[in-house]
């Protein structure tokens, strides 16, 4: 297996120049350095059930489509809300977080928030971080 001088010549330059800028092959801690999370991000990911964060997402993104006033204001008493917000822990704290408020048996999107899509891409984010999360976890064989 023979190699021309010319890729010899060129391939030791390309090496030279690159460890004459600084670079030794270093590998950069940039990327393990986490960014703070906001209140909303810390809240979202302390709901520990992606059923309940998809149940979030959908009402966070009707209210962003919908123009209907529907869209504000969901049961707390419906079956599928009761039991994916007011039985999961921390779930109505991010609710809350987002503007939504529980007054006379509803969960309500307080008139003065508008909704944006950054708030259903923050929950899509939370839902993406939990799946992968209990995908790395091995399940332990019953004994």
């Amino acid at each position: 297996f023979l190699i021309s001088l010319d890729t010899s010549i060129s391939f030791i330059r390309a090496f030279a120049s690159l460890h004459n800028m600084g670079y030794a092959g270093y590998f950069s801690t940039t990327s393990l350095i986490k960014e703070k999370l906001t209140p909303l991000q810390a809240a979202l990911a302390q709901v520990p059930d992606v059923a309940s964060l998809e149940v979030m997402e959908k009402l966070c993104y009707n209210t962003v489509v919908g123009t209907d006033p529907k869209y504000r204001s969901v049961k707390l008493e419906n079956p599928k809300i009761k039991k994916a917000l007011v039985s999961t822990p921390n779930a109505l704290e991010a609710m809350r977080l987002m503007g939504w408020k529980e007054l006379d048996g509803l969960l309500q999107l307080d008139p003065n928030v508008q909704m944006s899509m950054d708030n259903v891409r923050e929950v899509q984010v939370a839902i993406t971080t939990l799946k992968r999360e209990t995908a790395r976890v091995p399940s332990r064989p019953d004994s």
